[in-house]
């Protein structure tokens, strides 16, 4: 543990949350990502680039960008008070992902 802390690989949203692991791990929940991404940008920005080389995607069936645009879409729909859950919203994440975030 002390190595990884030394080397920066553990997750910094560790002083928002309960869970262990380093900051790129793809096991993390959704949650935990859109904290990277809010909260560590710069974190957020070198996964993207090391999804845009990698031949496998980040989680089972998503890439690093998929959620990107994930929380992208999440951000309009809560701005207008929509849920970020339910039929709709994945339907819409569905098409939204397809077209590679266009409207």
């Amino acid at each position: 543990m002390r190595i990884c802390r030394n080397l920066d690989l553990l997750s910094p949203t560790y002083t928002t949350s309960l869970r262990d692991g380093c900051w790129f791990c793809h096991n993390q929940s959704l949650e935990q990502l859109r904290l990277l991404r809010q909260q560590h940008p710069e974190k957020w920005e070198m996964l993207l680039g090391w999804d845009l080389e990698s031949p496998v995607k980040f989680r089972t069936r998503e890439t690093v960008h998929d959620l990107e645009l994930r929380f992208q879409l999440e951000e309009q729909y809560l701005l207008q008070g929509k849920p970020i859950t339910g039929k709709q919203f994945y339907m819409d994440l569905h098409g939204y992902i397809e077209r590679g975030g266009k409207q």
